[in-house]
This record gives C-alpha cells, sequence and structure tokens, in this order.
C-alpha cells in the first residue's frame, strides 16, 4: 500500500522509502486489493518520488467476496495461487536486480505467506512490519492463518505501536 492510495499505512511507507532513497526499491500494486479496481492516478504519483517503484496488478490476492462464495475452495487454485506464485516471482526478480540483502513486508495478514517462502528459499532477510490490527482480528481467509508461522519465518518483526508489539 503506497500513495495515491490515503491514510496512515501508506503515508507510513513512503516516508520509510523516501528515508531510504535511493537505496530501497518498492514493489506494490495499481490495483486496490479491496476494490480490485486500478488505484486512480498511481502512474503521477509514481513518477514524483524520489525512490524506485514499480507496481503489479496484485501483490497479495484480492478480496472479491462474491466471486469467492460462488466457486468455494477453487478460489484457492483459481485466485489465491497464482496471484502468490506471481507476487513471488515479482519479489524475487526485483530483489535480484536491485542486489537486495533484506526484503521487508508491510502486510501479516495478506503477505505474511511471503515471509514464509523468502525465509526457507532465499538467502535474504526478512523484516515483517505488522499492526495492530493484523494480530487481533479474525483471518479473512485462509492465507491469513498463517501469521504465526509468518512472523517465525521473520528475521525481525517490526510492530508499528505498543499495542502491537504486546499482543505478539
Amino acid at each position: 500500500m503506497m500513495p495515491p492510495l490515503i491514510g496512515g499505512t501508506p503515508m507510513v511507507y513512503d516516508r520509510i522509502a523516501r528515508h531510504a532513497a535511493p537505496h530501497v526499491h518498492v514493489l506494490t500494486a495499481w490495483r486496490d486489493p479491496d476494490e480490485a479496481k486500478p488505484i486512480p492516478g498511481w502512474e503521477e504519483s509514481d513518477a514524483a518520488k524520489p525512490y524506485e517503484i514499480r507496481r503489479v496488478a496484485w501483490l497479495r490476492p484480492p478480496r472479491i467476496e462474491t466471486i469467492r462464495r460462488r466457486i468455494g475452495l477453487l478460489d484457492l487454485i483459481l485466485i489465491d495461487l497464482p496471484v502468490m506464485l506471481f507476487t513471488f516471482a515479482a519479489v524475487i526478480f526485483t530483489a535480484l536486480r536491485a542486489r537486495a540483502k533484506t526484503v521487508v513486508i508491510g502486510e501479516l495478514q495478506g503477505l505474511g505467506w511471503l515471509a514464509i517462502l523468502l525465509g526457507l528459499l532465499t538467502p535474504w532477510r526478512v523484516v515483517m512490519y505488522t499492526h495492530g490490527e493484523e494480530v487481533v482480528q479474525t483471518a479473512y481467509n485462509r492465507l491469513a492463518r498463517l501469521r504465526g508461522p509468518a512472523l517465525r519465518s521473520s528475521d525481525v518483526v517490526i510492530a508499528v505501536s505498543s499495542f502491537t508489539r504486546d499482543r505478539l
């Protein structure tokens, strides 16, 4: 989640990336994962960034519940796994191209599975940046149930607040 999305999380990630520029490479989505629609103004927003930003269609499976309810478990095969494979490949490509030493994941609930795979299959340090609602709310899909293993697979876990830290 990066600007032009509005809210605390996109602003925090943008400030972190600005501070680390030009040594940071951001991978994010050009579609809003909750609405499954393109994020208005993303191209103009990215052009003004002092850091490298690459956008892909999806970073995590979309929350298109109307479709998911109709197809049941097939959503794992038809929606989740293809998005996960594409995201994993995009992260690998971006990290190799940038000669990264560390991969920072900014969403535990939707991208925690990525920490598990990166921890098992790559040489990079994995940093998980997590928010309070991600550790206290009920999982919204089967991938979010991997929160515990994802945290344990991470080399570093950054809790955004003492509230979050106390619940980890």
